[in-house]
């Protein structure tokens, strides 16, 4: 299943550009729509990959009123570790990524994560690291949101005894809370 929603989200970025462009703008809006509705918190986004969805215009765009948070591996197997955004404290790597430079950790109260799918029940199908199920199971009452196109809603799909559910998941056509 990861590998099938992989492959379709490349092919569709790949052929329908434009399409990809304006789903991924109204996710960006639909973010900060979700974001204005909370109180001040330590907000985590995610620097995507290929195949997620793009949200670098909404970090460059809300930085100055939120604090950003974006995840960094430390160590393989190991929960993340959140730092603050700023284009001063980032360097980017050989790949593109931008990696922050120590800022500190911080806990986030809300992580924005990137899916590669999700199920009806709100199980998310990541990348296949666990980087997020660990955190998530260190740190239980942080909000999970899921983030992704309507395409990788899924049905159902098997999962492990680890993989953690979100509490939200939001795509171009809105915001799904389970």
């Amino acid at each position: 299943m990861r590998c099938f929603l992989k492959e379709t989200s490349h092919f569709l970025k790949c052929k329908y550009p434009k399409a990809i462009l304006n789903a991924e703008l109204l996710i960006c809006k639909n973010i900060i729509a979700y974001i204005h509705s909370m109180p001040q918190t330590n907000i985590a986004l995610y620097w995507p990959l290929d195949h997620e969805v793009n949200i670098k215009p909404l970090i460059f765009t809300i930085h100055h009123i939120h604090q950003v948070l974006l995840p960094f591996v430390t160590e393989r197997n190991m929960p993340l570790e959140f730092r603050t955004f700023s284009k001063k404290n980032f360097m980017t790597d050989a790949m593109g990524f931008l990696l922050p430079v120590d800022s500190g950790h911080i806990i986030p109260d809300i992580i924005f994560m990137p899916i590669i799918g999700v199920a009806l029940d709100g199980t998310r199908l990541g990348s296949g690291g666990g980087y997020y199920d660990r955190t998530c199971i260190m740190h239980p009452t942080i909000k999970t949101i899921g983030v992704g196109f309507s395409f990788q809603m899924c049905k159902k799909f098997d999962t492990d005894i680890h993989d953690q559910k979100l509490f939200a998941y939001i795509s171009e056509l809105g915001i799904h809370t389970f």
